[in-house]
């Protein structure tokens, strides 16, 4: 098991929800506390790398747009689980994480298999929002 502090869950809702454009300053500067190590500044290959993971898979699986939240995502497409080892890969050999994420990426990987598995259709956006403490997510309608 492992716990996230406050400040790694504020960095994981920051990137995961972020709405804007991902090649926007803000989203390079987001990318940038989430991933470089301290002191230090991801390479434009890694950014590219996150950039490219964000738009490929994380914005179908939890789309930033509150009205798009409620829209369960369908796991039972091969597609899916294709084009998260896809960007993963191309993400490691881009260096563009750090070893306190290795745990998520490897739970993750887990959870999409499963839910592969089982043929799921699950409101992930809509998740994320709550267990990531989303204020804009707030007194809606339960998941």
């Amino acid at each position: 098991m492992k716990r996230l502090g406050p400040a790694a869950v504020e960095r994981l809702r920051r990137s995961f929800l972020y709405a804007g454009r991902t090649d926007s300053p803000e989203f390079q500067q987001i990318i940038q506390d989430q991933f470089a190590r301290p002191g230090r500044t991801l390479a434009p290959a890694a950014l590219r790398a996150v950039r490219d993971f964000t738009e490929q898979f994380y914005r179908k699986v939890y789309p930033p747009d509150l009205k798009d939240a409620v829209r369960p995502f369908d796991f039972s497409d091969a597609r899916f689980l294709r084009d998260y080892v896809r960007a993963a890969t191309n993400l490691a050999r881009a260096k563009g994480s750090t070893p306190r994420y290795i745990f998520l990426a490897r739970a993750e990987i887990g959870l999409y298999t499963t839910l592969h598995r089982l043929k799921a259709r699950v409101r992930t956006s809509k998740i994320v929002r709550r267990l990531l403490n989303d204020p804009r997510s707030r007194d809606r309608d339960p998941v």
